[in-house]
This record gives structure tokens, sequence and C-alpha cells, in this order.
């Protein structure tokens, strides 16, 4: 039917009429979509950065909340960035959507390792 529309050279009044739930989001498809938004902007610009804030400056008192989130995105955008750059220039891997998934993730877990092993042996 698209094909139909978008090549018939005279199109009439009645081929635009509204079928219900054939052409229109339902409130599942619209929180999911959101979710899955709000999730990639926060991986990509928020969490590996504050991960590695909290890998580098272990105890709460080192910097105030406002400097450890604004900091968080300043290198989260950056770590990410230069990180993809590495993997496609100097590694030869093509940037594709799975490695730029992939990849924040990969730093996150890092970074929380590294907080979680400097934390037990500061308590030692």
């Amino acid at each position: 039917m698209v094909e139909e529309l978008l090549f018939s050279k005279k199109l009439s009044g009645s081929e635009f009429q509204y079928i219900p739930g054939e052409h229109c989001l339902d409130s599942f498809e619209i929180i999911m979509s959101l979710s899955r938004t709000v999730f990639g902007l926060l991986l990509i610009f928020f969490i590996p950065g504050y991960a590695i804030m909290w890998a580098l400056y272990t105890k709460k008192d080192d910097l105030n909340s406002i400097i450890r989130i604004a900091l968080g995105f300043v290198l989260s955008i950056a770590v990410v960035i230069l990180s993809n750059l590495t993997l496609d220039l100097i590694f030869g891997i093509d940037t594709t959507a799975l490695n730029i998934l992939i990849l924040p993730i990969l730093i996150s877990s890092l970074s929380i390792l590294i907080w979680g092993i400097r934390r037990y042996f500061q308590d030692l």
C-alpha cells in the first residue's frame, strides 16, 4: 500500500483514512522509545564519566556533588569520543552502534571495579 501511495500519480481523498491501531503508536511503544532514548543518553553522556569520577575520587568528601556531576558529564563525553576514535583509527575496528554501546558499558564496569578495589584496600 505504501508503494501505491508513493508511486501513484493521482491520489484520492479516500486513501488517507485513519485506521485505528494500524499507523499509530500505542502507549507501550512510546514508553519503550522514551526509556531507550533516556538510557542511551545517560549511557553516553553521564554514566562512564561519573564512574570514572568515583574511581579517581573514592571518598565522598573529595569533591562536592555538583563538581562530581559536572566532571562526570565532561569526562564521559571525552572518554566515549576518544575511545571510539581509538578503536576506529588505531585498531581499525569500524565504528558501529554495537561498539558505541559496548564501549561505555565496558569503561563504566572497569571504573566501578577499580573503585571497589580501591575502597576495599582503603578500609584495610
